[in-house]
């Protein structure tokens, strides 16, 4: 576990700093790979990097569960309604798949554990979806699209297409629009941008965004022993257009990758990628998704059956898949207990 402070094309070396000790190492390499990912895109909106909270690892997400929880604690011993109600808002910018499957999510998670909380009532929580497109999800179909817009709305979710934020507060946010909303947590799950390692590496072709420019057999241009692959690198398809940053496309690119370092040391030709979307999924709560697999469209329980299908069988081992049934089956029982597990507070 190391973390990669400086990279070196010209000597061929990376520097880097093993996870507690200070003192940096270098390493040589006959080839490089690089898959630094990306990192939260945060536009100049006053307030929005000081006060927005972002969900890019684990940990994120385990802090939003210990939020959720302080945040009832808190808003059980207050007396006003709106105050209350301000506590328990989440204002969540950007509605694709991270953003959607948040609000879902949180919107059930914070709803079933308010019944733990006698003077806080169901209808104090409230999510808030805020969209710049004219639709939510805009990356799977118009009519599933809409399916899952019904289904949140229906639970009390509130949408707001056609608008952003234009300040961000740490009890309130304001949208385009002009209007106020009193919160004290906003996401910002609206955009990424590169690896700010990329820009610190001398010689890296980057193209104006930022990203690494690659062949489509994922070298970097201009370079026969340094590969890129994921969110960070620009990799054309038959079209010359860039391949989405997903994880289908990443998981791909890597093991090709891989594969061509090895072909390359052999002396054979060199394959390049090419990916078709096997389809798209999105949770939204409440056993409900909607999908579209190899051209079939599907929403409610089926689809997120087949969500959770997909991800257990992504999972390295069977005895680790097994786990992971055992859990999602009990949870299907018994409630989860409203504890912190205390990662950081913020």
């Amino acid at each position: 576990m190391a973390e990669v402070e400086r990279i070196d094309l010209a000597q061929q070396r990376i520097e880097f700093r093993v996870a507690g000790l200070e003192v940096a190492e270098a390493l040589h390499f006959d080839h490089l790979i690089l898959a630094p990912g990306s990192v939260t895109k945060f536009p100049p909106i006053p307030g929005l990097e000081e006060h927005a909270f972002q969900l890019k690892s684990l940990q994120d997400s385990i802090e939003f569960r210990d939020r959720g929880i302080r945040l009832l604690e808190t808003a059980n011993t207050v007396e006003n309604r709106e105050e209350r109600r301000a506590l328990l808002r989440i204002v969540i910018v950007g509605s694709n798949f991270s953003g959607i499957e948040l609000a879902g999510e949180y919107q059930e998670f914070l709803t079933e554990q308010a019944k733990n909380y006698p003077n806080v009532d169901e209808d104090d929580v409230q999510v808030v979806v805020v969209e710049y497109a004219d639709r939510i999800l805009p990356a799977i179909d118009e009519d599933l699209a809409r399916f899952a817009r019904r289904n949140l709305e229906g639970r009390g979710v509130v949408v707001h297409t056609k608008t952003s934020l234009s300040h961000v507060c740490p009890e309130h946010v304001i949208l385009t629009t002009g209007e106020k909303v009193s919160t004290h947590t906003t996401v910002w799950c609206a955009g990424i941008a590169p690896s700010p390692l990329l820009s610190e590496t001398k010689d890296l072709p980057l193209d104006k965004r930022g990203y690494i420019v690659c062949r489509k057999t994922t070298q970097v241009e201009g370079y026969e022993n340094f590969w890129a692959v994921g969110d960070s690198a620009f990799i054309p398809d038959k079209d010359g257009v860039p391949y989405a940053a997903t994880a289908q496309n990443a998981s791909r690119q890597g093991p090709l990758a891989a594969e061509n370092v090895l072909r390359s040391l052999r002396g054979e030709p060199l394959r390049e990628f090419e990916f078709t979307s096997l389809g798209s999924l999105a949770a939204i709560g409440c056993r409900t998704a909607v999908a579209r697999v190899f051209g079939v469209k599907l929403s409610g329980f089926i689809a997120w059956w087949l969500f959770r299908t997909v991800y257990l069988m992504k999972m390295p081992s069977w005895s680790r898949r097994v786990r992971i049934v055992i859990d999602w089956t009990l949870s299907l029982f018994f409630k989860q207990e409203p504890v912190q597990l205390g990662v950081r507070e913020r």
